[in-house]
C-alpha cells in the first residue's frame, strides 16, 4: 500500500455542506489515522484537556489523540499520556463529556481508556477485560462495563465476533 493519499475536490451546489468519502479496500491503521485527523478538524469545540503537570506549578492543554487513560489514583484523577502524567482537577464524568465518544470508552466507575492506544482487549478472563496498551501497561474493567465493552467492540469490529 502507499502512503500517500489521492484527494479529489468537487465543487457543486448540490452540497451545502462538505462531504467527505473514503475510498479504499479495507480499514487499516492509515485509514484510521485519517478519519481522526478529519474528526479533530471537525465541530468539535474541545479538542484538549486541560490538566496540571504533576509538581502543581504549571498548566498545559493535552491533545485528545495524545491521551492513553484518564484514571483516578487515591484522591486524584490523572491523565494519562505516553510520556507524561497529568492531574485534572475535575471529575471523571465532566471529562468523558468533553472526550471524543468514537475514541475513549469508560472501563470502569474510576477509568476511561483511549481505543486508539489499546493494543489487546483480553476477553478470556471471565467475568473483566483486561485492557493491553501498547507500552505493555494493563488495566482491567470492572464487571458491571464488561457487556457494555463488548456490545461497543462488536460494533467497532470488522467481523461481529466479540
Amino acid at each position: 500500500m502507499k502512503s500517500t493519499v489521492d484527494i479529489e475536490l468537487v465543487f457543486s451546489e448540490e452540497y451545502t455542506e462538505p462531504k467527505i468519502m473514503i475510498l479504499t479496500n479495507q480499514k487499516t491503521r492509515h485509514i484510521q489515522d485519517i478519519i481522526h485527523a478529519i474528526e479533530q478538524v471537525g465541530d468539535r469545540e474541545i479538542l484538549t484537556i486541560p490538566a496540571f503537570l504533576s509538581d502543581g506549578e504549571g498548566m498545559v492543554f493535552v491533545d485528545q489523540k495524545d491521551i492513553v487513560r484518564i484514571h483516578t489514583e487515591g484522591r486524584y484523577l490523572l491523565l494519562k499520556t505516553e510520556e507524561d502524567s497529568y492531574i485534572i482537577k475535575n471529575t471523571l464524568s465532566a471529562v468523558e463529556s468533553k472526550l471524543n465518544p468514537e475514541s475513549f470508552l469508560r472501563i470502569s466507575q474510576s477509568e476511561i481508556v483511549n481505543i486508539d492506544k489499546v493494543r489487546e482487549f483480553d476477553l478470556s478472563n471471565s467475568g473483566t477485560v483486561c485492557v493491553i496498551f501498547g507500552n505493555g501497561v494493563r488495566t482491567y474493567s470492572s464487571r458491571s462495563y464488561v457487556k457494555p465493552i463488548k456490545d461497543i467492540l462488536r460494533n467497532k469490529s470488522c467481523f461481529g465476533a466479540v
